[in-house]
Order: structure tokens, then C-alpha cells, then sequence
């Protein structure tokens, strides 16, 4: 992949600092009918690391940084008289085997790629799905968030479904962390609320009340101040939570624009909340202090997705934008 910083991006350094470094963009991925990619993935394997795509033909594609080339399309969902479009996707590594969770707004399904099949493929009755996560908790397990408010495991091996109700509201985005006092799943839903809910019972241990748009990021984060819940919304303004309290502590906001997404990102000189903004803007904060650290203007397109991944020994934030672009930005 070749540096095409000074085309698609110009950095704006804020105290001169360079954290994001330079810019790589992986070529397009081609499909029939011009189906575009709708969410991205990232996995790695002890020999490979893979980019994933799913796209609006119910397809995913499999992209290979080692080799640089596109090695694999699966077909996921088809039928002659409709279209899937594949809106979330999630993977995860078992047992040295990855496993692709995809979903569109009334299906789910999971792919087992080392036997280039779907293992698991069915229509859902959740209500209409916004997010999903797959983990893999003594066995592989998805879970659903939907527009009733559920948050739904889906045992993979079983094919069984257990319904946990949470709130009225669609689920907007869903993440799982562990801990000492258990497996927690992280939710945010449609009243702008972000809670805490245990994985096992389904309680909702912990809410949190601030935001007055849709909440798109939700994440743990551990600085040197203890730890602290980070959220991310429409409103503009990502929020960081005293974890046990409840209690608001910082605010990010830097443009009156809506936050696309947001991700924690390591880096040789410390920890960062990278940020993206609806149209053109990308703000790096300092996770220990929340200053803005500096500020990277995306010329042609505003990025939809951020995730961190970590290649060849170098922390990368991993880009979607809305024309279809995948970036690859290097934080020292």
C-alpha cells in the first residue's frame, strides 16, 4: 500500500505533535453491479492477517495484507428475488479458526472460513437489528441488540436463542468486556442511554444519562485516572464516565457535527481517543489528559468506521469512508 497522505489527507498538528504519521489506502475491492461495503473487520491469524468486507450484495471479501491481494469472496445471503444487504459484521478467533458473524436487518448468519461455509443461517425475529458481536464464552455466541429493546445470545453450536429484555428502543451499538465480577455487556440504546448488563442474568447494573443523540461508539478505558466508560454520539460530544459513580468527568467536543465513531488507540508515545466526525474531520485526543492532540481534515470524503488494529508491531487505526475507501492510519 502506498502513503497517500498528501492526497486524501491533511493534517492540522495541534502543539506540533505527530501521532498519525501517514496515511495507507487499500485498493478497491471490485463486485459486480457496483455492490459497495457497508462494515469492515479485522482479523489475524498465526500466519495471516485479514481485512473483511461485508457488502450491500450479501457478500463478504477477504482482503490479505501479507499478500496484498483480494483472496476470497462468500456468498452469506442470496435469493433471486431480493438483496441482502449486509449492515453489521463482527469476528472473532476460536480455537485458531475464525468465524465472521453477519447480519442484515432481518438476518443473521455465521461463516466458518476454514471450511468456506456457513455454519449457522437464519431469519430472525428480533425485530429489526441494528448491531451484533460474536465471542467466543465456552462456545461461539452472537449477540443481537434489536428494535424491542432485546438484547439476544444466539448460541452458535446449539442454534438456540435466549431473549434478554433490557429497555424499550433500538440498540444502536453493543460491545462485551470481562472483568473481575464477570462478562458484562456494554449497550447503548434509542434513549440515549448507555447501560451495563450483566452477561448471565440480563440485569441492568449500570445507566448512564447525558447524551441527547443516538449513541454510535460505547467502550471501556483504562487510564491513569481508574476506569472510565467512553461514549460516543450524534450530539457531537463524546463522553467520559466514571465507571462506578455514573458520573460524567470530560466532554470531547470540538465541531458542532454529529460523531461517526470513535476507538481507543495504544501508540509508542502513550494512549488516544481518535474520533470521527460527520463530513471531514478526524480529532485525536490525549487519553490520559482528553486534549486535543491534533486534528486530520479528510479531503474527499468524511470516514464512516474507525478501528484499531495492531500489524507488524504498529498500532493502526483501520477506516471506512462513504466512497468506499479503506485507510489505514499509522500512530506512533
Amino acid at each position: 500500500m502506498k502513503d497517500l497522505s498528501k492526497k486524501y489527507f491533511e493534517k492540522e498538528l495541534i502543539k506540533e505533535n505527530k501521532i498519525i504519521t501517514d496515511c495507507r489506502i487499500l485498493p478497491n475491492i471490485d463486485h459486480p453491479f457496483f455492490f459497495v461495503t457497508k462494515c469492515i473487520a479485522f482479523a489475524e491469524t498465526v500466519t495471516e492477517s485479514y481485512v473483511i468486507g461485508g457488502a450491500t450484495n450479501g457478500q463478504i471479501w477477504f482482503w490479505s495484507l501479507k499478500t496484498q491481494n483480494h483472496i476470497r469472496d462468500a456468498v452469506i445471503f442470496e435469493d433471486k428475488n431480493e438483496i441482502y444487504a449486509i449492515d453489521a459484521i463482527d469476528v472473532v478467533i476460536c480455537k485458531g479458526n475464525m468465524y465472521v458473524a453477519v447480519g442484515t436487518t432481518w438476518h443473521l448468519a455465521v461463516y466458518d472460513f476454514t471450511r468456506n461455509t456457513v455454519i449457522i443461517r437464519f431469519n430472525h425475529e428480533f425485530g429489526y437489528m441494528r448491531s451484533l458481536k460474536i465471542i467466543d464464552n465456552q462456545g461461539l455466541v452472537v449477540l443481537v441488540g434489536d428494535e424491542k429493546g432485546n438484547i439476544c445470545k444466539v448460541q452458535v453450536d446449539t442454534k438456540t436463542v435466549i431473549i434478554m429484555p433490557v429497555i424499550y428502543g433500538h440498540t444502536s451499538c453493543i460491545n462485551v468486556i470481562y472483568s473481575p465480577q464477570g462478562c458484562k455487556i456494554l449497550v447503548a440504546k434509542r434513549d440515549f442511554a448507555a447501560k451495563v448488563v450483566d452477561y448471565d442474568t440480563g440485569k441492568v447494573e449500570k445507566i448512564f444519562r447525558g447524551h441527547t443523540g443516538s449513541i454510535v461508539s460505547i467502550f471501556l478505558l483504562q487510564n491513569d485516572k481508574g476506569i472510565k466508560l467512553v461514549t460516543g454520539s450524534q450530539d457531537g460530544r463524546v463522553i467520559i464516565w466514571n465507571y462506578d459513580t455514573q458520573q460524567q468527568e470530560a466532554t470531547l467536543c470540538m465541531f458542532r457535527m454529529p460523531v461517526e465513531s470513535v476507538e481507543i488507540v495504544g501508540g509508542k508515545s502513550g494512549l488516544y481517543i481518535v474520533v470521527a466526525y460527520h463530513e471531514d474531520k478526524i480529532v485525536v485526543f490525549n487519553a490520559h489528559t482528553y486534549e486535543a492532540v491534533q486534528i486530520i481534515t479528510n479531503k474527499n470524503a468524511w470516514v464512516k468506521s474507525l478501528k484499531e488494529i495492531v500489524y507488524e508491531n504498529r498500532h493502526v487505526v483501520m477506516c471506512l469512508t462513504d466512497l468506499q475507501k479503506i485507510a489505514f492510519l499509522n500512530v506512533e
